[in-house]
């Protein structure tokens, strides 16, 4: 097994290792492509199953009724596209925009990291949301149809808070419900121990850091849900 496989292995039963081998000699394409053609892959099949009147009752409530004679097939057709290419892009680049903003806050607390092994942290300390991915994928491929609210709002694998709030919960409490996760959880504490390795932080300084930057993308989250 490679060094980037066993990384990918490692960081879920022996993360100080993994992170001690980074601040040495940092990895990043394998993980980074595991993440991205999982997220693509499980979303590609996820929404294979959303109906089409399912789409186009989501599309006029939003929109207003639709013209006669659409196509909704080729609505659908599109969204599906549009939905997988999206998330294929996304991964990648987020990771390459947070990790740089977890080089800035590394630096600025005290440490010393440089964009490739910070790149590396971020990247290996991400994993267990594409493992949240996968364990989604026999729940994903036993459902004849999925609805597309319940797939935008990540209720296929119920391991957030945002998977049981009530139906009249507004977009706002929906989605700090939803930051409330397990996989989310799991992430912060790797981030916080691969940065205090890797970053020569303290694990105080390095929670700080980590808590920040994560705290500013939630409310991120929630500025945008409060905008639809």
């Amino acid at each position: 097994m490679s060094a980037s496989w066993q990384r990918i292995v490692g960081v879920f039963h022996s993360p100080r290792k993994v992170f001690t081998g980074i601040a040495e000699q940092p990895t990043v394409l394998v993980a980074l492509l595991l993440a991205s053609l999982l997220g693509t892959g499980v979303t590609h099949l996820a929404y294979g199953k959303i109906p089409v009147q399912e789409l186009a009752r989501v599309v006029e409530a939003k929109a207003g009724s639709l013209p006669p004679g659409t196509d909704l097939d080729q609505i659908h057709r599109f969204s599906h596209l549009a939905a997988t290419t999206s998330v294929a892009l996304t991964i990648p680049l987020v990771s390459l925009i947070v990790a740089g903003i977890f080089l800035g806050g590394v630096n600025l607390a005290g440490g010393r990291i440089d964009y490739r092994r910070a790149l590396s942290v971020t990247v290996h300390g991400m994993l267990p949301f594409s493992l949240s991915t996968l364990l989604s994928l026999p729940v994903i491929l036993t459902r004849r149809t999925i609805g597309l609210e319940e797939f935008q709002g990540g209720a296929i694998l119920l391991s957030h808070l945002g998977a049981f709030a009530p139906e009249d919960a507004g977009p706002v409490l929906s989605a700090l419900l939803g930051s409330v996760d397990l996989f989310s959880i799991w992430c912060i504490a790797l981030l916080v121990l691969g940065f205090g390795i890797v970053g020569g932080l303290s694990r105080r300084r390095a929670g700080v850091v980590v808590g920040v930057i994560w705290g500013a993308g939630v409310l991120i989250k929630l500025g945008l849900a409060a905008l639809r």
